[in-house]
């Protein structure tokens, strides 16, 4: 009775052990991202830009991009963990702030690395998508 007892709690140990990194590998995980792009598409400087990620509240900010360039950051590859973004910067004499949705790609079945690109047009109007890698 007792090497019964014992073999049912070591095989629940063993099932709740097979089921948490079951469950870690079927986990439904963000994109991974290596950069982080602003593109300026207007017809000026954009200044003093600040990109906040919620809930994580990670942030990047940028003290301009010219006109029709780009910047951006690098870093090594990690999961995009963030749901939000709000993406504040001026345009002339203009200051903006915007909050968007950022896309996941948890339906991809093979996970790439991606770019987290930021498209901001005149007028305060900014874009947020992943773009792969080549």
């Amino acid at each position: 009775m007792l090497s019964l007892k014992f073999f049912k709690h070591r095989s629940l140990l063993f099932f709740l052990i097979c089921f948490t990194f079951g469950c870690q590998n079927t986990v439904t995980t963000g994109p991974l991202i290596t950069r982080g792009i602003i593109v300026n598409n207007c017809q000026e400087i954009i200044t003093d830009i600040k990109i906040i990620h919620l809930p994580t509240n990670a942030v990047a900010s940028f003290s301009g991009v010219l006109s029709k360039t780009t910047a951006e950051i690098g870093f090594p590859e990690k999961e995009l963990l963030a749901i939000e973004a709000i993406v504040i910067w001026k345009e002339g004499n203009n200051s903006y702030q915007k909050k968007l949705q950022l896309p996941q790609n948890s339906q991809l079945k093979a996970i790439v690395p991606q770019r987290l690109v930021y498209s901001i047009f005149t007028g305060g109007v900014v874009k947020v998508e992943l773009v792969n890698e080549i």
